[in-house]
């Protein structure tokens, strides 16, 4: 029986597959490396729209690195982007406000290259149901 010969071709394979899985397995397993269409329907499945206040709240603190930078009970967040339909505007930044109420939660960060940080934010009627939510990522580039 002969034996296997490792050639150079086969070491190289190796490496490639060993850098792939590097860089692609966190991103699997990691929700936050998730684009933020999918990120975001994977916060609308924790707290769907219509989720009572309270209720997010419950999901926050049982999530035990998520943070809670920030209730407002008298306005929404803000929509980065071009005006919703709609919506009141903020007066001074022009943005959509989503909601009568606000929750704003640090989910956590990452880092590749730079530490990026995710930001999520729930938007409340005034009857502190869910009307809808944003996620945001910033990234760290000092």
């Amino acid at each position: 029986m002969k034996g296997v010969s490792i050639t150079p071709r086969h070491v190289l394979l190796i490496i490639s597959l060993g850098i792939a899985m590097m860089v692609f397995v966190p991103f699997i397993i990691n929700p936050l490396r998730w684009p933020n269409k999918i990120l975001r329907s994977y916060i609308l499945k924790l707290t769907p729209i219509g989720t009572d206040m309270d209720d997010v709240f419950k999901v926050i603190e049982e999530r035990k690195k998520w943070e809670i930078s920030n209730i407002n009970n008298e306005w929404g967040y803000l929509q980065p982007g071009p005006p919703l339909t709609n919506c009141p505007l903020d007066p001074i930044t022009g943005q959509s406000v989503i909601g009568e109420k606000s929750i704003r939660a640090l989910v956590g960060r990452y880092t590749f290259v730079l530490d990026t940080y995710v930001t999520v934010y729930w938007g409340f009627d005034a009857n502190d149901k869910l009307i809808d939510v944003y996620v945001l990522k910033e990234r760290d580039v000092i």
